[in-house]
């Protein structure tokens, strides 16, 4: 465990009435939740830096903090609270003033590159939540009642995305049809004659160049991949420099997936779309035993924040989560079944199967 430190924090007041601002998803913005008043946030044109990812991982770069390494002290109350769950913006506890973690302090951890800001308000997701679960019939009744606003918060979760060019060179045996006539006789002892089809092999070979930009890796541990890949994709041109006035009024994730062990998972996915770019170049009409061997150069990668509301609840003995993109509004979730409401489907079923019984019984 390294030695705990005290963060600064940055907090953003109103000039009117002296509240905190957060940040506005409709007017991409700020706004005062006291007053009403608007700061309006200058478009940025500054391009993202992307960084050499050997460089990087040579110098060690990319770990993630230990928990509970760092302190925040509230601009607000002053309480001090640990950052043991790896958030980088959060809510005082106390006061519930909205704060940034102005650093990143620890030694090869890195600062986000780019944000990606919430187009989606706390009224689209709640309303997404809304219809989402008024679909689910099985699901419990108090669950419907106290869902979205207890459980639902805006979150920025960590992503590597990695940029490489690949060049790939593959041999496999191409097989051509071709066919001749076959004559044999069936069991009545008459004679026919048949197509029968054959393949005739021989070697091939050759080459694909790939470019792949922006390739996304969840760095967070808390979100289940599969939940994730589910409300894709993000639009990465709408990416911004990271700005901290963007996370006021939403948490923020640190990253819990090192630069290292996500570029496995980039490089492992860019290898298998090359080995798919390569099966669609084998001629003939049928192949087999391809082999591909790919290297990749030219290297990049960034840390950016991906907005996504989050509703992870536990009901019974079981975690469920929610999630909606906060950008594009693409909804993904699961959810409990009350089994008192699939008994009742059941038996329902059960006595209209014995309606139905007595009725052709009764014919």
């Amino acid at each position: 465990m390294g030695t705990e430190a005290v963060a600064s924090v940055l907090t953003f007041p109103c000039s009117a009435c002296g509240a905190q601002m957060v940040f506005d998803p409709p007017s991409q913005g700020l706004a005062c939740g006291q007053c009403g008043a608007r700061t309006p946030l200058p478009k940025p044109r500054e391009i993202l830096d992307e960084h050499d990812l050997e460089a990087a991982l040579t110098a060690g770069e990319g770990k993630p903090a230990e928990p509970g390494v760092r302190r925040v002290r509230c601009g607000g109350c002053s309480a001090e609270m640990v950052l043991s769950a790896g958030l980088e913006a959060l809510s005082c506890p106390f006061c519930g003033i909205p704060q940034v973690a102005e650093d990143v302090p620890g030694d090869g951890i890195l600062p986000p590159e780019g944000v990606l800001p919430f187009r989606v308000d706390r009224a689209g997701a709640v309303a997404a939540f809304r219809q989402w679960i008024s679909k689910r019939w099985f699901a419990p009744s108090d669950l419907k009642r106290r869902g979205e606003t207890e459980m639902l918060k805006g979150t920025y979760v960590p992503f590597w995305t990695y940029d490489a060019q690949a060049q790939s060179e593959w041999t496999a045996l191409s097989g051509t049809y071709y066919y001749t006539t076959e004559t044999y006789t069936d069991s009545q002892g008459r004679t026919h004659t048949r197509q029968v089809r054959h393949t005739r092999w021989w070697p091939s070979s050759g080459s694909h160049a790939g470019v792949y930009d922006d390739v996304p890796v969840c760095a967070s541990k808390g979100l289940p991949a599969e939940h994730l890949s589910a409300i894709e994709p993000f639009d990465f041109a709408a990416l911004q420099p990271y700005d901290p006035r963007l996370l006021s009024g939403y948490q923020a994730e640190a990253y819990a997936l090192g630069l290292r062990e996500g570029w496995k998972d980039a490089a492992a996915r860019m290898r298998a779309w090359e080995e798919q770019e390569c099966d669609a170049q084998v001629p003939g009409d049928t192949h087999m035993n391809l082999s591909v061997s790919t290297s990749l150069s030219g290297m990049y990668f960034k840390l950016v924040l991906l907005p996504v509301w989050v509703a992870a609840y536990r009901y019974g003995e079981k975690t469920y989560r929610f999630l909606v993109n906060g950008q594009t509004g693409e909804v993904r979730g699961d959810s409990p079944w009350s089994p008192w409401k699939v008994a009742g489907a059941v038996l329902a079923i059960l006595v209209l199967l014995g309606i139905l019984c007595l009725w052709a019984n009764s014919r």
